[in-house]
């Protein structure tokens, strides 16, 4: 392990993300073969897609709402789906925190 990823996961200690993600996210960059810091970059990103595939769900089933259209299923199973979807894809908890600790985790 070399010292840049020894401080990166101090920094992330410090920024509050537990073990356990430090340990998803080097996983993950050592399977990519990627950085640490590279990882952060894309939790960020997919937390900004995932942010924004459930405001355009969100606005979809309250379009259907307010439309009139009280069918459940028409407004139930895509906001359920979409939602189960979008949190395997675009995880919010550890996309808050890269998003928001950016900064701070790349001094």
């Amino acid at each position: 392990m070399e010292m840049d990823d020894l401080l990166i996961k101090k920094r992330l200690i410090n920024a509050g993300f537990t073990t356990k993600e430090i340990n998803f996210i080097a996983y993950w960059a050592e399977k990519e073969q990627l950085t640490i810091i590279e990882i952060i970059k894309d939790l960020r990103a997919r937390f900004i897609g995932g942010i924004f595939i459930r405001l355009l769900v969100t606005t979809f089933c309250a379009w259907c709402f307010f439309k009139g259209d009280y069918n459940m299923v028409v407004i139930g199973i895509p906001l359920i789906f979409s939602f189960i979807m979008a949190e395997v894809f675009f995880p919010l908890n550890l996309g808050s925190k890269a998003f928001s600790k950016y900064k701070y985790i790349k001094q």
